[in-house]
């Protein structure tokens, strides 16, 4: 017990044994705590080295020969209170640094089948953390190469999922006669673009205030890129909205 207590304070398994066994023998060699530890002299010296640099014993020498004494368990408990406060102290210092890349984009992969389905999942849950003004997802979607299997969930897990939620979704689609397709144009608002050039092969989803969703449902890629940027969302957002209001 209190040895897992020490490794938890960074002590390693043969550290935290040879303190407890050092607390026993009092000042001594090497060779007599290992063996009071059930170390080997060699083994126990080496250690014993690395636990002076830590500041976790003494060493002193008696005739040539080095002996070591273990912090008490006071001074040791003292050593860590000063080092966490210290910590403390320097905290704000530390999150400022990290602050520096709060505002850098982060991407997330979500490879195959499972992944992709949980990265669907997450996208309707977002929806529970929209304010009232955001409660509606953006797609650009053209997809006629679906894995056959993930098409199945979708018909048959996804779907009903995605109706109990009350989020409205606005999907700008190209022509094609998948059964996604047809799901969106008879649940969502839609437009049809019959423009050769928009041919995404996949979808795109804006959604969350500052997450665009990169899906590609063919069996050789079938996979998944979450790019959390408030910029990015915003210019695929206004290039939504400007082919959105052309198509009317």
């Amino acid at each position: 017990m209190i040895e897992k207590i020490l490794q938890d304070l960074w002590f390693s398994e043969r550290e935290a044994r040879l303190y407890l066994a050092g607390l026993e023998t009092g000042l001594a060699p090497a060779s007599k705590i290992g063996k009071q530890a059930g170390e080997k002299r060699v083994t126990a010296y080496q250690v014993l080295e690395q636990m002076g640099k830590k500041w976790r014993l003494k060493e002193v020498k008696k005739n040539s020969v080095s002996q070591y004494e273990m912090l008490s368990p006071k001074q040791l408990s003292k050593m860590y209170e000063a080092k966490t406060q210290l910590l403390k102290e320097r905290v704000p210092e530390m999150i400022g640094l990290m602050n520096q890349y709060a505002t850098k984009p982060k991407v997330q992969y979500f490879e195959w089948r499972e992944q992709l389905k949980d990265l669907f999942l997450q996208i309707v849950d977002s929806w529970n953390s929209y304010t009232e003004e955001q409660q509606c997802f953006l797609t650009f979607l053209w997809a006629i190469d679906v894995d056959p299997e993930f098409a199945q969930w979708l018909e048959s897990d996804f779907k009903p999922y995605r109706l109990e939620s009350p989020a409205i979704s606005k999907s700008l689609i190209a022509e094609g006669n998948h059964a996604y397709l047809e799901y969106t144009m008879m649940y969502h608002e839609y437009r049809l673009v019959k423009d050769p050039v928009f041919e995404l092969s996949n979808e795109i989803v804006m959604y969350d205030g500052n997450k665009v969703a990169l899906l590609m449902y063919n069996a050789d890629e079938l996979s998944g890129v979450v790019i959390e940027s408030s910029s990015f969302h915003k210019a695929l957002t206004n290039i939504f909205y400007t082919i959105w209001n052309l198509t009317k």
